[in-house]
C-alpha cells in the first residue's frame, strides 16, 4: 500500500514536471516568435521600398486639406531617406510650391495683425531659395538622353524673384536687431543669387516679378558690416572689395579691411587697407596711429618717423604726433631730435605732463651716455668736464620732471622712478628720502 502510494505520488511528480516543462517551451516559443515578428517588422520598416505612388497620393491629400506643414513633413523626410525622392525634379517642385504656401500664411498674419511670426515668414522665403536652388539643379542635369528638364524653370524663378525683396528686408530686419548672423545668412543668399540665370533670365517670367537689383551696393556693405559685426572675418573679407565700389563709407570699409585682414593673419593686406584708408581720410586718427604702432613695435622707426611727418606737415599743433616722434628718436637713441619733439609738444601745450616726464627721461638717458664714455678717465679735466656736463644734464631732467609731478600728483608712474635718480645723481637727500615715503605707501 505504501509502495503503490510512494509509486503514485511520484507518477504525479513526474508529470507535473512534465507539464511545467511542456508550458514553459510554450512560453519561450511565442517569446522568441514575438521577437522574431518584431524583429520582421522593424527590419521591414527600414527595407521598405520608396513607393513614389503613395508619396504623391499621400501629398494630394495633405495639399488638398491645405496641411501644408504635413506636406512638406511628408517631402522632407522621403527626400533624407530615399535618393530617388531627393533627386525627383517634380517632387522638389512640389516642395517648393509646399513651401510657398507656408510663407504665404505667415504673410497673411503679418497683414492681419493675427499674432505675426516675422522670423518664421523669413525662415520659409529662405528655404525657398534653398529649395529652388537645389531643384534648378536637378533640371540641369542632363538624362542619358543629354536633355535638360526645363518643366519646372518658369515656377523657380517665379517664387525666388516673388521673395527676392523680401531677403533684403530679412537683413535689414536682422542687423537692426544687431544679430548679425542671421542678417549676413540673407543678405549673402540675396548677393550670391543676384546674377545667376534664374534671375537675370527671366525669359520665362512675368514681367509684374521682373525685379531691379541696383542697390546691391548698398547691399555688399550691410553685407561686410554683418559679417563683421559677426566676428565672421572669412565673409567679411568676401564683399569688402565690392563694398569699396560705393563711395558712401569708405573710411569705415577700409578701416574694416585692415582690422578683417590683421585677425586672419594677413598682414600685406592690413597695411595695404591702412595706406588706403589713410590717403581717403587723412585726419582719420585710427590709420595713421595704427600704421605708426605696428612699425614701432616692429622697431621700424624710421619708417613710422615718415608718417609722422608727413602728418605733421598737416597737422602741425598735433601733440600726440610730437610726442610719439619723440619716442621714436628716443629708441634710435637720437636724444638731441628726441628733445627738439618734446619742447614743440610743450610748446603747444606746458601742461602736457606725458612730453614732460619724456623729456625729462631723455635728459637722463643723456646723462649716463656721458657718464659711460668717460668712467675710464677719473681724475681728469675731461673727467670733470664730463661730470659737470652729467650734472647739467640732471638738473635739466630735474627741472621737467619736477613739473611734470607738479601737474599730475597722483600719476607717480610718470616722474617717480625718473626722478629718483635724479635726486640720487644730484645729492638731494631729502627729496631722496621723501620720494622712499612714496613707494612705500604704494
Amino acid at each position: 500500500m505504501n509502495n503503490k502510494q510512494y509509486y503514485t505520488h511520484s507518477s504525479k511528480l513526474v508529470f507535473k514536471n512534465k507539464t511545467m516543462h511542456t508550458h514553459a517551451r510554450r512560453i519561450v516559443f511565442i517569446t522568441i516568435s514575438t521577437f522574431m515578428l518584431s524583429c520582421l517588422n522593424i527590419s521591414s520598416v527600414y527595407a521598405q521600398d520608396y513607393n513614389r505612388k503613395e508619396l504623391i497620393k499621400s501629398l494630394k491629400t495633405s495639399l488638398k486639406a491645405q496641411k501644408y506643414s504635413q506636406a512638406d513633413e511628408l517631402l522632407t523626410k522621403a527626400m533624407q531617406q530615399h535618393k530617388e525622392a531627393a533627386n525627383d525634379a517634380e517632387l522638389c517642385n512640389i516642395h517648393l510650391n509646399t513651401v510657398h504656401h507656408l510663407a504665404e500664411s505667415e504673410n497673411r498674419k503679418l497683414f492681419l495683425n493675427n499674432k505675426p511670426d516675422t522670423t518664421q515668414y523669413f525662415k520659409q522665403i529662405y528655404r525657398i531659395y534653398n529649395i529652388g536652388l537645389y531643384c534648378d539643379s536637378i533640371c540641369n542635369k542632363p538624362d542619358k538622353k543629354g536633355k535638360i528638364n526645363t518643366k519646372y524653370t518658369s515656377n523657380i524663378q517665379d517664387k525666388l524673384l516673388l521673395y527676392r525683396n523680401n531677403l533684403k528686408s530679412a537683413g535689414k530686419f536682422y542687423y537692426k536687431k544687431q544679430k548679425y548672423d542671421d542678417a549676413f545668412k540673407y543678405i549673402d543668399m540675396y548677393l550670391k543669387t543676384k546674377d545667376i540665370p534664374l534671375i537675370t533670365d527671366t525669359h520665362h517670367t512675368s514681367s509684374q516679378n521682373k525685379l531691379n537689383d541696383s542697390d546691391s551696393l548698398g547691399m555688399y556693405q550691410l553685407a561686410v558690416f554683418s559679417a563683421y559685426g559677426a566676428k565672421d572675418y572669412k565673409n567679411a573679407k568676401k564683399y569688402i572689395n565690392k563694398a569699396l565700389a560705393d563711395t558712401t563709407h569708405m573710411s569705415l570699409l577700409y578701416q574694416i579691411g585692415s582690422k578683417t585682414y590683421a585677425e586672419l593673419g594677413d598682414t600685406i593686406q592690413a597695411l595695404d587697407y591702412l595706406y588706403k584708408g589713410w590717403r581717403e581720410d587723412p585726419q582719420k586718427e585710427y590709420f595713421y596711429l595704427t600704421l605708426i604702432q605696428y612699425y614701432n613695435n616692429h622697431k621700424q622707426y624710421n619708417e613710422a618717423l615718415k608718417i609722422i611727418d608727413e602728418q605733421l606737415d598737416t597737422d602741425s599743433l598735433n601733440i600726440q604726433l610730437w610726442y610719439i616722434k619723440g619716442k621714436c628718436h628716443q629708441c634710435l637713441e637720437k636724444y638731441q631730435e628726441a628733445v627738439c619733439s618734446y619742447e614743440r609738444a610743450i610748446k603747444i601745450n606746458a601742461e602736457d605732463a606725458q612730453s614732460l616726464s619724456s623729456l625729462g627721461n631723455t635728459y637722463i638717458l643723456m646723462a649716463r651716455q656721458v657718464f659711460e664714455k668717460n668712467t675710464a678717465n677719473v681724475g681728469t679735466n675731461e673727467y670733470r668736464k664730463a661730470r659737470s656736463q652729467q650734472n647739467k644734464l640732471y638738473n635739466c631732467a630735474k627741472t621737467y620732471l619736477e613739473k611734470a609731478r607738479a601737474i599730475v600728483p597722483d600719476t607717480p608712474s610718470l616722474w617717480l622712478t625718473d626722478l629718483s635718480e635724479v635726486y640720487y645723481k644730484l645729492n638731494k637727500g631729502k627729496e631722496l628720502k621723501e620720494l622712499e615715503r612714496i613707494k612705500k605707501k604704494m
